[in-house]
């Protein structure tokens, strides 16, 4: 009888174990799932600091190191424009933006 609420202990601590290890790893994985990839744009200014766009220049990247190693080039390229990085859902509020 001893022996018999000894494994049932085990068992019992085994699966609680396994339960309190899984379950943080679950949640991080259910709400990564949900979300949305970021986008990041560069913003193009003049001189006088008007947003403007600029033909033959790409925009719209998945990557943030990709889109600011472009934004240098192209101020290398075009040293009379800044340019800045920002996050695509951020177009809408009109951020401060980071100029290279």
């Amino acid at each position: 009888m001893e022996k018999a609420k000894f494994d049932f202990l085990i068992i019992y601590a085994t699966i609680t174990v396994i339960i309190l290890v899984s379950l943080p790893w679950a949640t991080r994985f259910i709400l990564n799932s949900k979300k949305k990839p970021r986008k990041y744009l560069i913003v193009i200014s003049d001189v006088y600091g008007k947003i403007i766009e600029v033909d033959g220049i790409r925009t719209k990247f998945r990557n943030r190191d990709v889109a600011w190693s472009y934004a240098r080039f192209y101020k290398e390229r075009f040293p009379l424009y800044n340019f800045g990085v920002i996050r695509d859902s951020d177009v809408t509020k009109q951020p401060l933006v980071r100029y290279v």
